[in-house]
């Protein structure tokens, strides 16, 4: 989930860093971008993104959790 004072700045196509503990670090790519947000509070609004992965020796497995840095121009986040 992205916050919505970030949202604006992913676009699809983009670069993710993915890091899953104990499998590793993977490069992905903005797939989809959820344009329905989901709010928690009036202040926490967050939108579903979701990132392509491939690994190359079959290892992932689903619902894992993993951390999730977007580049956006010059900095990632």
């Amino acid at each position: 989930m992205i916050d919505q004072a970030d949202i604006a700045k992913i676009d699809i196509g983009d670069l993710a860093y993915v890091i899953i503990d104990a499998y590793g670090e993977y490069t992905g790519v903005v797939e989809e971008i959820n344009p329905i947000s989901t709010s928690t509070s009036r202040t926490s609004i967050t939108y579903e993104v979701t990132v392509s992965i491939e690994s190359e020796d079959g290892n992932l497995t689903s619902n894992l959790v993993a951390g999730v840095y977007f580049e956006m121009g010059e900095e990632a986040e």
